[in-house]
């Protein structure tokens, strides 16, 4: 019993603590106040994470087609290997200001070439942000879930597929920026800001540096205070030639005299002038096989003499497109072909977002009638040419 008129007493006094003001008797509180008034200047913004991906609410419904198990940080892409297209790429930020956040302005991001040929780090583009809606979902004053595709959920998404760059001026670790930029956002002291730009298919292959900056009211940037962000996005190499035709025919031939098929850079399929064009964001080496038609060789191997031979040229007749002579890598229906050992490499290589023609010619050195085969052309990924700076 005294015990529990010793909580009662307790609790009692604590209560009449905790009120010390009746009705009867109003005193008036009296805290301090205090401001200051920037002349001019303001603390900076301040970028505490981006990231780039896809629009996964369209085909391929992926964040990333480069690494779609995020298997490598931050954002892998593919070209699109189809000619005179562009991917859309999503540049993200997520913002704030010790001024409050209301006073951002600007938010932007300023894309460079990947560092060598053929861009050598030259800016490409500046985009824009613009404010995304963070999708907070309430029940009452609960917070349920986030919108898809929106704010809180974009970046909840991109966090856990390892895209995202965190403010290292800020935290000390991915636990601490993931706990301060979810509790910002939600206590609305942090906003999410989205941007779309896009990649040519031709665009060179290599990593691109992506800056997030922003100003608030008074112009002062997040980059005046070393609170701007970068991070680099990787536009993965690949290789893609695509042809006009699916048939080189020499016509009627003289026993030899050499007979050439002209190509041309107009690429029309059908038009039996042979073009080649470059759709993918590498440099592109060519090489060729052809089987003999059927001409068969003299002698025995492997000391033989084939009874035709062929040329090849890659753009008009110079220096810089030489003739290119090869024999044939084997005989047709007999060989198994095409003989890994036996491509002869096609110079010069051909560009980024290059179309040009291709001339083949045959040499006929024995035979009559009429004859065919098969011809191979192998492309792959070769460096860039040319240099940076000089």
């Amino acid at each position: 019993m005294k015990k529990v008129l010793g909580i009662m007493l307790a609790l009692a006094l604590t209560i009449a603590i905790a009120v010390p003001v009746v009705a009867s008797d109003v005193v008036p509180l009296n805290p301090g106040t205090g401001v200051t008034v920037n002349q001019g200047d303001s603390d900076p913004p301040i970028i505490k994470a981006k990231w780039e991906q896809l629009d996964p609410s369209v085909p391929p419904y992926l964040l990333e087609d480069g690494d779609p198990d995020h298997l490598t940080p931050l954002t892998q892409l593919l070209p699109p290997l189809v000619f005179n297209t562009t991917i859309n790429v999503q540049y993200w930020a997520i913002v704030t200001d010790p001024n409050d956040v209301s006073t951002v302005t600007d938010v932007w991001v300023t894309v460079y070439h990947p560092e060598g040929p053929p861009e050598c780090a030259s800016k490409k583009y500046k985009k824009d942000l613009d404010e995304v809606d963070k999708g907070i979902l309430y029940d009452g004053d609960v917070i349920i879930g986030f919108t898809e595709y929106l704010g809180i959920d974009s970046f909840l998404d991109a966090w856990e597929a390892g895209l995202v760059t965190w403010n290292a001026n800020l935290f000390a670790n991915e636990t601490e920026a993931y706990d301060d930029i979810m509790e910002e956002l939600i206590q609305c002291h942090a906003k999410v800001y989205m941007g779309v730009g896009v990649l040519d298919y031709h665009q060179p292959w290599g990593d691109y540096r992506v800056e997030a900056d922003a100003a608030d009211s008074s112009n002062t940037h997040a980059s005046d205070g070393g609170y701007d962000l970068t991070n680099f996005l990787t536009y993965l190499p690949v290789a893609g030639i695509e042809l006009d035709f699916t048939h080189v025919d020499y016509g009627a031939v003289e026993i030899c005299s050499a007979s050439w098929v002209a190509g041309d850079t107009i690429f029309s399929c059908g038009d039996s002038k042979p073009t080649v064009r470059n759709i993918g964001n590498t440099e592109v080496e060519l090489a060729i096989q052809q089987d003999d038609m059927g001409f068969d060789y003299e002698g025995v191997p492997p000391d033989i003499n084939w009874n035709v031979e062929f040329d090849v040229r890659l753009g008009a007749p110079s220096p810089l497109n030489p003739d290119i002579l090869f024999a044939p890598a084997g005989r047709k229906d007999i060989d198994t072909l095409p003989d890994p050992g036996k491509w002869t490499t096609i110079t010069p290589t051909l560009g980024l977002c290059n179309t040009q023609k291709i001339n083949f010619s045959i040499h006929v050195i024995e035979g009559a009638g009429d004859y065919s085969g098969n011809m191979w052309i192998l492309y792959q990924k070769t460096d860039f040419s040319g240099s940076c700076g000089g």
